[in-house]
C-alpha cells in the first residue's frame, strides 16, 4: 500500500502512510506459518558430556538378524561423537539410557549436565524423572510435532539411515542386516567426517587422540575366516567363506556374515520345546512354514551346489534371500580313471575297473565326477 501511494501508482487512495500491526485476526488465519528455527553462531558447549542430543527411529519394515526393530541414536553436542543402540521395543530404551549413562561418566571423566530430546514416552517417563533427578541431568524436550528444535539427533539419524541403504545396496546383502549397516555406519562416521569448528573428527575431540583407519574394510566384502572351532583333518580345508558385515566393539576383531548366521542358528536350536506335547503342538501350528523354509535351502543348495564354504553347513531360510552374486559356486573335479580307481556300488563293495562288471558301469557313467557316484 504505502508503495502504491507513494509512487502515484493508482488514484483513490489517501495519501497517507499504513502502518501493519500484525493485529488482524482474519489475516492471521489464513496466513499463519511456523517460524524458523535458527541456529546459533557461537556455540556455548565447550567440553564433552555436556549436552546429548538423543532420538530413536523406528519400528522397522523388517526386523534385524537378532529381531530389533528399533535404533536408539545418542550424539554428542561437543564433538558429534554418536552411539547407536538396537531395540526390541520402545520400552528398553529407559534401562539402556540408564547404563550408558553410568559407563560414560565412568570412562570420559565427565559428567552428563543437558540431555536434549523430544516428548516421546520413551525418554519423558517415571524412571527417566528419577534417574535424571537423581543424578542433576536437566531435559530440554522440543515442542510437540517441531522435530526442528531437535535437529542435532533428527539430521544424524538421516545421516545413518542413507548411509546404510547405500552399503546394503552396494554389498546385496538382504535388508535383515540393516542394524549392522548402521552400525558400521555410525563406527565410520566417528573416524572420518570433521566437526566444525575443530576441524578434527569426534573421535579425536572425545578420546584426545588421532583415530587409526587402516584396519577398515568395504562393508560386504568377501572374507576368508580360519576355522579354529572345528576338528580338521590333514587335508581339510583351513577357512570359511564370508562376508564382512561390520567391527566389533567389546572384542578386537570383526563380524562376518557366517558367525551372525550361526548364532541365529543358535537361538532357533535353544528355542525347542521342553516336552513332547509342546513339540507337537507347535509341529501343527508352524509346520507348513518350516516345510516351506527346508524347501528353500533345499532348493537353494541344489542351485549353488555344496561347495559354498560353511554357510550352506550352518544356514537357515534367510541366506536364501542373498542373490547369487554373494555365492561363490564351485564344480568337484572329474575323477581320474586309472587301472587302480574304485568305483563305489549300492549294492555290495566296490570293484576294480579291470572287471568287466567295472567296465560296463563306467561306460554308461562315463564323465560323471567320482564325488556324485559315491
Amino acid at each position: 500500500m504505502n508503495k502504491l501511494v507513494k509512487g502515484n501508482l493508482v488514484r483513490g487512495l489517501p495519501s497517507k502512510l499504513f502502518e501493519n500491526d500484525h493485529t488482524c485476526v482474519a489475516c492471521q488465519k489464513g496466513k499463519q506459518h511456523k517460524a524458523s528455527c535458527k541456529t546459533k553462531l557461537v556455540s556455548s558447549i565447550r567440553q564433552p558430556l555436556q549436552m546429548l542430543h538423543m532420538d530413536l527411529f523406528g519400528p522397522t519394515s523388517v526386523r534385524s538378524i537378532n529381531y530389533k526393530t528399533y535404533c536408539l541414536v545418542v550424539t554428542d553436542d561437543y564433538s558429534r561423537f554418536s552411539w547407536v543402540f538396537f531395540l526390541a521395543t520402545k520400552d528398553e530404551t529407559s534401562g539402556i539410557l540408564k547404563t550408558f549413562i553410568i559407563g560414560i561418566e565412568n570412562q570420559m571423566n565427565y559428567k552428563v549436565k543437558v540431555i536434549r530430546c523430544d516428548n516421546g514416552t520413551e525418554f519423558k517417563n517415571n524412571d527417566m524423572n528419577q534417574f535424571c533427578g537423581m543424578k542433576g541431568i536437566k531435559r530440554e524436550f522440543s515442542v510437540a510435532r517441531t522435530p526442528q528444535q531437535n535437529r542435532v539427533a533428527e539430521r544424524k539419524n538421516r545421516t545413518l539411515i542413507e548411509a546404510a541403504r547405500t552399503m546394503l545396496a552396494d554389498s546385496l546383502l538382504p535388508t535383515t542386516f540393516w542394524a549392522e549397516a548402521v552400525s558400521t555406519a555410525c563406527y565410520v562416521q566417528n573416524r572420518v567426517l570433521v566437526t566444525k569448528p575443530h576441524n578434527k573428527t569426534p573421535y579425536e575431540l572425545l578420546h584426545g587422540r588421532p583415530p587409526s583407519i587402516s584396519f577398515m574394510r568395504p562393508f560386504g566384502c568377501p572374507v576368508t575366516i580360519l576355522n579354529t572351532l572345528d576338528p580338521l583333518g590333514k587335508f581339510d580345508e583351513k577357512a570359511d567363506e564370508g562376508f564382512f558385515v561390520g567391527y566389533s566393539i567389546n572384542i578386537k576383531a570383526f563380524r562376518s556374515l557366517e558367525d551372525e548366521i550361526a548364532d541365529d542358528a543358535g537361538k532357533k536350536t535353544n528355542e525347542e520345546p521342553a516336552n513332547e506335547g509342546e513339540r507337537n503342538g507347535q509341529e501343527k501350528e508352524g509346520g507348513a512354514s518350516n516345510k516351506e523354509n527346508d524347501q528353500n535351502v533345499q532348493d537353494f543348495r541344489d542351485k549353488f551346489g555344496n561347495k559354498t564354504g560353511s554357510c550352506t553347513s550352518r544356514m537357515d531360510g534367510r541366506i536364501c534371500n542373498i542373490k547369487q552374486k554373494c555365492v561363490k559356486s564351485q564344480t568337484p573335479r572329474p575323477a581320474k580313471r586309472g587301472r587302480d580307481t574304485k568305483i563305489p556300488q549300492s549294492g555290495g563293495p566296490p570293484k576294480k575297473v579291470g572287471d568287466e562288471a567295472a567296465h560296463k558301469e563306467l561306460d554308461e557313467r562315463k564323465g560323471l565326477p567320482l564325488l556324485l557316484l559315491a
